[in-house]
């Protein structure tokens, strides 16, 4: 850990793939704001991006939480309502779910496969 995180030479490293990270997950909810109809300008809908992304961090009860209401509430605070901000909300977590199942495809494939190793059966 401390040669790892913790070591200075590892910070600027750690703070440009934080950066590219956030600035995805803003681009993927900016693009699933223009499929949900929005038509606000980049300089309104960024900011607004970012405290979604900002609210996507806390944990969730049931599937919807913070991103979702706090969406909608910026959506309305700016004038673009509320219910353009949960259809935004609703799109970006579709598509991060989709944008997920490839990772899941492998894990399914992995746990398909350690059955056979237990049974002293080769792979393929």
């Amino acid at each position: 850990m401390r040669d790892g995180l913790l070591a200075r030479r590892a910070w600027p490293a750690i703070a440009i793939a934080s950066a590219l990270i956030v600035a995805g997950h803003t681009a993927t909810f900016l693009i699933a704001a223009r499929s949900a109809g929005v038509t606000a300008p980049l300089s309104q809908m960024l900011p607004l991006a970012l405290l979604v992304m900002l609210a996507a961090a806390l944990p969730n009860v049931g599937g919807w939480g913070p991103r979702e209401g706090v969406t909608a509430w910026a959506f309305a605070a700016a004038g673009l309502g509320a219910s353009v901000g949960v259809a935004t909300a609703v799109v970006y977590g579709v598509m991060v779910l989709v944008a997920s199942l490839p990772g899941a495809a492998v894990l399914v494939a992995a746990e398909l496969r350690v059955p056979a190793r237990l049974q002293g059966v080769p792979d393929a």
